[in-house]
């Protein structure tokens, strides 16, 4: 649990920096990927203007 909160943590800080490519990475190295990660990282595609990359992992996320 403490992993899954530090890795969180350190994705939303990407994320809120606009590091979008660090963000990607430290997603796909989360073992374990909950509804907040998946929100934070769509989230961030949002914002910055690629909607078509958080519209790919909405899809992902439903997948899983």
């Amino acid at each position: 649990m403490v992993g899954l909160m530090s890795a969180c943590a350190q994705l939303d800080m990407n994320v809120n920096c606009g590091n979008m490519e660090r963000a990607a990475i430290l997603f796909d190295l989360m073992q374990i990927r909950d509804m907040v990660s998946y929100c934070s990282l769509m989230s961030g595609y949002s914002i910055l203007g690629s909607g078509a990359k958080a519209a790919k992992l909405f899809d992902k996320m439903l997948k899983e």
